[in-house]
């Protein structure tokens, strides 16, 4: 398995299971920026997306904020022979 601090893994092993998500948390001052999370490994979604929630949620805390929401999302793969995940937001 190969693992990015980019949001994505991939893996030739067949039968592994891979994942990505991401995750961005709001401070409840609005004057303040979200913070972005990713985090790739090969492990199930749920547990990607458990992890990029509390980076995020700890993120906000170490600039002495305070949470108002966490949005995520996750993705899982089962590889055949290669898989890849990727989890990416896009600003508009």
């Amino acid at each position: 398995m190969k693992a990015s601090p980019e949001g994505y893994t991939s893996s030739e092993t067949s039968d592994a299971v891979i994942a990505a998500a991401i995750a961005v948390g709001h401070p409840s001052d609005l004057e303040r920026e979200s913070i972005i999370m990713e985090y790739p490994g090969s492990v199930s979604g749920s547990e990607v997306k458990a992890i990029a929630e509390q980076t995020a949620r700890e993120a906000i805390l170490s600039r002495d904020l305070s949470v108002r929401a966490i949005d995520s999302v996750w993705v899982e793969h089962k590889v055949e022979v290669v898989g890849c995940c990727f989890a990416g937001v896009i600003q508009i």
